[in-house]
């Protein structure tokens, strides 16, 4: 697949998907043709992502489907049935229903047995349920930014939400033309690598499919050693985040992150991609040796990095400045592989990892240190913490 072909379906989590688009901000040719049992995703520049007030969670077909299965309200008792009754009674027909009998009879047979298999055998997609219609996919935009917005499937949506479903397959079915824009700049990073592949995967829907020389195995050993850390609005730094995929994963464990990263090229990337995902992080560019809070980060994290400054003696001693002024509770810290030397060939210093974890030991104040695993890379990873 070249990487300007873009998947079937993407797989988010419903809970992302809060806002609702307008589609009376559309010309009525582009909506049949985004609502067509066919219809092709389209590209569109201009303000149709601004006006963006409501919330899915306030439509009432979410509320009554939220108090008709959990807290048992009869579907004639829900403001969702009132409405659509009253359409009904003005001579709309409504989901194929010619009077409000006809709609119960459907809310009842429809959306309880639809709740019902979601619930017991999992969101599946048109594809697996048998049907070629991928228009009755949950439909999505995407706005400048990268955020996803909601169009059509809402009972579906509903039922995911109140399931707590992680993941739903939908269909993009509309891009604003400034985040294509964006999206381009990450395949051109793609293709001028020489395997073809990002650093590292982006978890966002309508990236995630371009393929990472790295993905998420480091970050299963990093977590597990912190499972009985109260991590809570503790200070994280993340030394060399380069897209800042391990700020994205710490902040949802409920860091306060702070992205470290020199290289004004990778802050381009790492800001848009901090917005696309709806993050918080806080991105300081610049060179970690000039960074004024050290002190203050409760967690050091330094992946693949450390190596970067035994290269050289000055390098080397203005480390040993920036180990001096840590004062951690811990640092996860992953070494490089010593040997062959490869790119530490004729470097100041090249530590194999034991002589690494001690000298950072000795600098920090982190006398306790024990080995977490070794990542697909080859290279080791370590925690150290005071006892």
């Amino acid at each position: 697949m070249n990487l300007e072909e873009y998947p079937e379906l993407a797989y988010v989590n419903p809970n992302n998907l809060s806002r609702v688009l307008r589609l009376n901000n559309f010309h009525s040719k582009i909506k049949d043709e985004m609502f067509s049992p066919n219809g092709e995703s389209q590209i569109l520049d201009g303000d149709w992502d601004l006006d963006l007030s409501i919330s899915f969670e306030k439509l009432d077909v979410f509320e009554s489907i939220y108090s008709h299965f959990i807290e048992k309200e009869a579907w004639n008792k829900t403001s969702l049935y009132s409405r659509v009754s009253g359409e009904i009674l003005d001579n709309k027909i409504k989901w194929g229903c010619k009077t409000p009998e006809d709609y119960l009879n459907r809310l009842n047979e429809n959306i309880d047995s639809l709740y019902l298999d979601i619930k017991n055998n999992g969101f599946k997609t048109q594809n697996q349920l048998g049907s070629s219609k991928t228009s009755d996919e949950v439909r999505v935009a995407i706005d400048r930014n990268g955020e996803i917005i909601f169009m059509d499937g809402r009972h579906r949506l509903a039922i995911a939400k109140i399931l707590k479903l992680k993941k739903i397959p939908v269909k993009i079915i509309l891009r604003h033309a400034k985040w294509v824009e964006f999206q381009k700049t990450v395949f051109q990073y793609a293709k001028n690598d020489s395997r073809g592949k990002i650093y590292q995967l982006i978890e966002h829907p309508d990236l995630e499919f371009i393929p990472a020389h790295h993905k998420d195995d480091r970050f299963d050993f990093l977590e597990n050693s912190i499972v009985d850390y109260d991590c809570h609005n503790k200070n994280l730094i993340d030394i060399g985040t380069h897209w800042g995929h391990m700020s994205h994963k710490f902040e949802d464990l409920g860091f306060k992150c702070t992205a470290i990263e020199k290289l004004e090229s990778n802050v381009y990337y790492l800001r848009h991609i901090r917005n696309a995902c709806g993050k918080n992080f806080d991105i300081w560019q610049g060179d970690i040796f000039d960074y004024p809070d050290i002190e203050k980060m409760n967690l050091i994290l330094a992946l693949n990095i450390f190596h970067h400054f035994c290269k050289t003696e000055e390098l080397h001693e203005k480390f040993v400045k920036l180990l001096n002024r840590i004062d951690a509770e811990i640092m996860l810290f992953q070494a490089h592989r010593h040997d062959p030397p490869g790119q530490m060939e004729g470097a100041f210093r090249n530590y194999n990892e034991i002589e690494f974890v001690e000298f950072i030991s000795k600098h920090t104040g982190l006398n306790m240190w024990g080995k977490l695993g070794v990542a697909a890379d080859k290279r080791p990873i370590y925690k150290l913490w005071k006892s």
